[in-house]
């Protein structure tokens, strides 16, 4: 291989590199979801366990837009906890509870995207109720899958752990909707471009070093 060669494969190799790491961007859609749960105790959206009872009330047609970050923090509901009596009450061991995410818009198949997140449902010593997706409380994207977070089309939908409030306080359920990054076409394009000129002018160097 000439010299000329050697240089032209160093540069295609950088300007793949540099068009690799540059030719990612976010669309920024705004996507519409409904968001309804279950509990595995009783296969609906209340639990009753002992005088106590967690209900979960679900989002209809919520809208999110992910933004120039590539992701928006949005709710997924409401949790609502009750208590009569005296006394605390033990949620069953092995309690689940799954949300289920339904993305109307935008689709490119007929009908509705669902995906399905599931927590563990736990009590501590002091009462307290949490719902456990295997995320931090608060942690921001990363934008891509592991506990507590489902893809749908090109989103992202993370869901954080949470305490449910006492008796009389709702909750909120919440997380954030993200928007995995793409190649931008026009950038694919111009770096497609440039190296095949590179290539053109390799094969043309080739024919007059053998003339």
């Amino acid at each position: 291989m000439t010299r000329f060669l050697k240089t032209l494969v160093v540069v295609a190799v950088f300007a793949a590199i540099a068009g690799i790491t540059d030719v990612r961007t976010v669309k920024a859609d705004t996507v519409t979801y409904s968001t309804s749960g279950t509990f595995s105790g009783s296969g609906t959206s209340v639990l009753t366990f002992g005088g106590s009872t967690i209900s979960f009330t679900g989002l209809s047609n919520n809208m999110a837009t992910p933004g120039s970050q590539g992701f928006v923090f949005a709710g997924f509901g409401t949790f609502n906890l009750t208590h009569s009596g005296s006394g605390t009450d033990t949620i069953p061991a092995g309690t689940t509870f799954t949300l289920t995410i339904t993305q109307t818009s935008p689709t490119s198949d007929a009908g509705n995207i669902v995906a399905s997140v599931t927590g563990t449902v736990s009590s501590s010593t002091d009462s307290t109720v949490f719902v456990d997706f295997g995320n931090p409380t608060t942690n921001p994207p990363p934008l891509s899958l592991g506990p507590g977070r489902v893809s749908i089309g090109g989103h992202i939908y993370g869901v954080f752990n949470t305490s449910i409030n006492k008796p009389g306080n709702p909750t909120s359920l919440e997380g954030y909707v993200g928007e995995t990054p793409v190649p931008e076409p026009a950038t694919m394009l111009l770096l497609g471009t440039g190296l095949a000129g590179l290539a053109g002018a390799a094969r043309r160097r080739m024919r007059r070093e053998e003339e």
